[in-house]
């Protein structure tokens, strides 16, 4: 017998002690992703309902989520996590980014200012 044991600060991996495994033996840790179905068409893009639930409210995504565990798909469970803790970075470095760039655009403004004096002087 074996137990499987889901990480929840690694969502898109499961882990699985064997009984042949000791008490000081590591888990055996995999990465789950979703299967990808290939057809002759290229895959449509996710519907607006779907991407403004991963992107959405906490409640409306913890019952999507809760749907999609239902359906016993670890794979598509794992990149439904995954998909949000990623859009969360993104939006996170995005954040960052317009920051960073507003202090450039006064630095680069306070040096100008700071030539033009020196030019006058």
């Amino acid at each position: 017998m074996s137990a499987l044991l889901t990480n929840p600060n690694a969502p898109s991996s499961k882990s699985s002690i064997s009984n042949k495994d000791g008490p000081h033996n590591l888990p055996h840790v995999c990465k789950i992703y979703v299967t990808p179905k290939y057809t002759a068409d290229p895959p449509e893009p996710l519907p607006h309902w779907v991407h403004e639930t991963l992107q959405g409210p906490a409640a409306a995504y913890t019952v999507f989520l809760d749907v999609v565990k239902s359906a016993d798909d670890w794979g598509l469970q794992a990149n439904i996590m995954w998909y949000r803790d990623l859009n969360e970075h993104v939006i996170h470095y995005k954040a960052q980014l317009n920051c960073i760039h507003s202090e450039l655009k006064s630095t680069i403004i306070a040096c100008d200012q700071c030539k033009g004096r020196l030019e006058c002087a």
